[in-house]
């Protein structure tokens, strides 16, 4: 079905060009390992979807989520912070929300990071 393949913006070949998935979790565990000193927590816009997704990926490809199974939501955090179950973080993005994978994650990070510092959380001492 073309297209359903062209919602991606990829061709078919394109996609067998792509790097095997087991690899790709395997340098994504490498890489959240070597930048968390302690657990790392999962946090994301969506994150019943998102984390649905990383958990999926990482338990067929890797039989292991270094995320566990513990997430939350981006604009719920930003909406107990502001005690307003209407606010919304999306003015906080620098990055445009373009759905595109890796711009609404640096865009949600972009995000997050404002949060944590006009809020002053403490989410960010497990970091190396």
């Amino acid at each position: 079905m073309p297209e359903v393949l062209a919602i991606s913006g990829f061709s078919r070949d394109e996609c067998l060009s792509f790097d095997e998935p087991k690899e790709v979790m395997l340098r994504f565990k490498n890489w959240i390992n070597s930048n968390c000193k302690t657990k790392p927590y999962f946090i994301s816009d969506n994150n019943g979807f998102d984390w649905q997704f990383i958990n999926w990926y990482f338990m067929y490809f890797l039989g292991d989520n270094p995320f566990g199974y513990n997430s939350t939501n981006l604009r719920s955090l930003y909406q107990g912070l502001k005690q307003d179950k209407n606010a919304h973080f999306k003015h906080l993005r620098i990055t445009t929300h373009s759905h595109n994978a890796l711009d609404d994650a640096i865009g949600n990070a972009e995000a997050l990071l404002k949060i944590i510092d006009e809020y002053k959380l403490n989410i960010l001492d497990g970091l190396k």
